[in-house]
């Protein structure tokens, strides 16, 4: 029989420093630039400002998910480690 596939594929391996500056990375891009974004900006009929204040939560919410993943220690993985 062949080796466990999620040991290999689904891990991550980023280093420390990656994972704490994707963490303040989020934290910053997920709520106070966006709601800057939007209470700096004049209040007008066009959308731009709107769209620029989504986009980047939009990324901040990426990077997120990203780290969550990544940092986390899920227990299918835990799971395969023990066994591998």
């Amino acid at each position: 029989m062949g080796g466990s596939l999620n040991p290999r594929e689904f891990f991550h391996h980023p280093s420390p420093m990656r994972v704490t500056a994707t963490r303040w990375a989020f934290l910053v891009l997920t709520f106070p630039v966006p709601i800057a974004r939007l209470i700096t900006t004049e209040v007008s009929d066009h959308p731009g400002p709107a769209i620029a204040a989504f986009l980047i939560q939009y990324l901040g919410l990426l990077a997120e998910r990203w780290s969550f993943f990544a940092d986390a220690r899920h227990p299918q993985n835990l799971y395969c480690q023990a066994i591998a």
